[in-house]
């Protein structure tokens, strides 16, 4: 269909994608196009430095109207309150706030933003109030993001935009400027949030009171759906509590913040996800979490290390208590066995589907099978659904070379590039036959996928580039949604001999999978495989 045959209303929904030069191109096409499309030419701007700031208000605050009243999309980066290079200050000097007033001009002219990141927003409302009163005026603002805040800053502005569905908050640390009298405590986040009726994200970085006290005032938020708490005191986690329709938790700890467990109480309502940065958080809230969908744990576990013992203790209570369906686990493996399965079997009855993200623990030729034992591994698990993502050699990093004594000889730099080919080798070979192994081991497996790094060319330099076999061995078709990772998607299927036979999956048949599987309805899963099996 010809463009100019379009109506208006479905031309500005395709060209509210576009913005910038690609806005500005389509504007160039015809007079037509040039007054729908000029408007998004300024819909997004990023500014990241105090000359950026100048030209960005010079474009955005010139002319009739202003074009700043088009911004949707607007970022002002940390770097804009730099001093500039030649300047002559206090080395204990780190930031220039004197343009927030330019800042305050620009936002005072964009009400119809949806999308907001303001760093340094304490310093800016200190430097020029009327950045509060910009913000309360914006009433199509949708997301915002609000970096070193302290309870101060809260008294510094208008209450917060009614219209947010998703907010960021990143409190102020130890790299920040000092704010004066700064804490962080519930009462002044429970007040600034509670006008906020619809807000549906909440994200919390290095929010760390020190006790749990909620004060008298202790509004609920059943709009809430998502809750991260990054780099936070256990304390942080009473907040859990005041959203009853919560549905994804995440939650780390600051590694300068005790593992306190939270005080008892009831237990927290079912969670459909639940991400964990490490071990140690499950200490701070395994007395008061409920089940879950699916659990995320962030941080791997290192077979073979001082604490595994202590983080495969950890991850069985948390897995005994939450009883999830599905469990993504990022593993550092070497050539110790992986012994730990059999109980995560037996702590985790209801386990249906497994993303496992594995990686390699040291670049030496005594760990070159760490793939080969992957799968009698994984043999006691009951599951129907199997993500395997493996890790490319070039995560794995020399030892330092520190001191003189440190420092390695030609002969043993020559030895670990000889290690490293070998393990990269061996690594694509395994990769190659892994799919069929897997369906072999794990008998209740109804869906494979296998996702790999692409092999390491340093570590291959001088094989042939022709017909190499272990170059081909990852030549894989690659899926539109994986970054620089090769990815294969099968059914596994039971031969009349009783053997198992993959079948693989079309783009579209992995598209479904897949969001079944991030949306963790393994019930509607398992009904989609039964009628492709029934096609059968």
């Amino acid at each position: 269909m010809p463009v100019p045959t379009l109506d208006d209303d479905v031309l500005q929904r395709i060209l509210s994608y576009l913005h910038g030069r690609d806005a500005l191109h389509v504007a160039l096409c015809s007079k037509h196009l040039c007054d729908l499309a000029l408007p998004r030419v300024p819909a997004n701007a990023t500014v990241k430095g105090p000359e950026d700031l100048r030209r960005t208000c010079a474009y955005m605050l010139s002319g009739t109207p202003p074009r700043a009243q088009d911004l949707e999309d607007l970022t002002i980066d940390f770097r804009t309150f730099d001093y500039a290079e030649r300047a002559q200050v206090d080395i204990s000097d780190y930031w220039d706030f004197s343009q927030a007033l330019l800042v305050a001009e620009l936002l005072l002219r964009a009400r119809r933003l949806r999308r907001l990141v303001l760093e340094r927003l304490h310093p800016c409302l200190e430097a020029d109030p009327r950045i509060g009163e910009a913000l309360a005026s914006m009433d199509r603002l949708r997301s915002a993001t609000f970096t070193t805040v302290a309870d101060g800053t809260f008294a510094l502005m208008p209450p917060l935009s009614e219209s947010l569905r998703s907010l960021c908050l990143v409190y102020f640390w130890n790299e920040d400027d000092p704010i004066e009298s700064g804490t962080k405590t519930f009462p002044a986040l429970l007040d600034a949030l509670a006008p906020v009726h619809h807000l549906r994200a909440l994200h919390l970085q290095h929010f760390q009171p020190t006790d749990g006290l909620l004060g008298s005032h202790r509004p609920t938020f059943p709009s809430i759906r998502s809750l991260e708490l990054r780099l936070a005191s256990s304390s942080a986690l009473e907040l859990v509590g005041l959203c009853p329709n919560l549905k994804s938790l995440t939650f780390s700890l600051d590694s300068q913040q005790p593992a306190d467990r939270l005080a008892d109480g009831p237990r927290w309502p079912h969670l459909r996800v639940l991400e964990l940065g490490g071990y140690r958080e499950v200490n701070c809230l395994v007395n008061r979490v409920g089940t879950v969908d699916k659990l995320c744990v962030t941080r791997a576990l290192i077979v073979g290390s001082e604490e595994e013992a202590v983080d495969v203790r950890d991850l069985l209570e948390i897995l005994a208590r939450t009883s999830p369906v599905c469990l993504r686990l990022p593993v550092t493996s070497g050539s110790a066995p992986m012994t730990f399965w059999n109980r995560i079997s037996a702590a985790a009855t209801q386990l249906r589907g497994l993303e496992l993200v594995i990686s390699l623990a040291a670049l030496s030729v005594e760990h070159k099978n760490w793939l080969d034992i992957v799968p009698d591994a994984l043999r006691p698990l009951r599951l129907e659904y199997l993500s395997v993502k493996v890790l490319g050699t070039e995560t794995v990093r020399r030892p330092p070379r520190r001191t003189e004594e440190a420092l390695q000889s030609a002969e043993q730099a020559r030895q670990h590039d000889a290690d490293a080919k070998e393990v990269e080798e061996h690594r694509t070979r395994s990769i190659a036959g892994l799919p069929e192994r897997l369906a072999e081991a794990v008998s209740s497996l109804r869906l494979l996928s296998v996702a790999a790094a692409p092999a390491n060319e340093d570590h291959l330099a001088g094989r042939r580039q022709d017909d190499d076999p272990i170059r081909a061995a990852l030549r894989w078709s690659t899926a539109p949604w994986t970054d620089k990772m090769t990815v294969r998607h099968w059914r596994v299927l039971t031969a009349q001999s009783g053997g198992r036979t993959l079948q693989e999956l079309t783009i579209d048949e992995a598209d479904r999978v897949r969001a079944l599987v991030e949306s963790v309805r393994y019930d509607e899963l398992s009904r989609m495989i039964d009628a492709w099996e029934r096609v059968l």
